[in-house]
């Protein structure tokens, strides 16, 4: 018997949200592909502290061409961080319009002020879904354990109900650990697979 209780929450990028690869977002800088710069891209401090508004847009983009001694200024930087997000992917809000006829529907975002301002209005994520969760706005970011208790918390529901679907191995192993139903996908077709898998779709 389904739990009428479950939320089907739903990472943005790299599962409904087409974003550019890394190796393409350091080109459009003129950063080498380097395999230890990939991998610390977006961990760095100052771009985990933008994703938590814990830095404003200048100062973001102030630290970000001192780290990299970027030859741009912030405006020029900025236009190319958000040329970064390129549009949700096909498929993905007649998905969630499909969904949410029988299901509740939450998204929850590592993402920023620049991000967002598509994400919401172009986009129109938020009115897809009945909460949208962006690190940014909440102060929180995945995989710290805290945010989704405070998606389960906002929600009405415990951690258990929450079934969770992320890019993001690391994500996914947090949420878990916390007795969430989680699984890893990739774009719109394997969402829809493992939902279809699940019972949902």
């Amino acid at each position: 018997m389904t739990n009428q209780k479950e939320v089907l929450l739903f990472d943005l990028g790299g599962v409904l949200v087409d974003i550019a690869p890394v190796d393409h977002m350091l080109a459009s800088l003129g950063l080498p592909l380097e395999d230890t710069l990939i991998a610390r891209w977006t961990v760095m401090d100052f771009w985990v502290r933008f994703e938590t508004a814990e830095i404003d847009v200048s100062a973001f983009s102030e630290q970000f061409i001192a780290e990299f001694s970027l030859q741009l200024n912030p405006s020029a930087l900025l236009s190319e961080f958000e040329a970064w997000n390129l549009g949700m992917l096909p498929g993905a809000a007649e998905t969630l319009t499909e969904l949410r006829q029988r299901h509740r529907l939450a998204v929850l975002s590592n993402t920023n002020e620049v991000h967002w301002k598509r994400l919401s209005g172009e986009m129109a994520i938020p009115r897809l879904v009945e909460v949208a969760f962006a690190s940014h706005l909440i102060g929180l970011r995945k995989p710290d354990a805290r945010v989704y208790h405070h998606v389960a918390a906002e929600l009405g529901v415990q951690p258990a109900d929450l079934v969770f679907f992320d890019d993001n191995a690391e994500n996914i192993e947090a949420a878990l650990s916390l007795g969430m139903q989680a699984w890893r996908v990739e774009g719109v077709e394997a969402l829809r697979e493992r939902l279809t898998a699940l019972g949902y779709l």
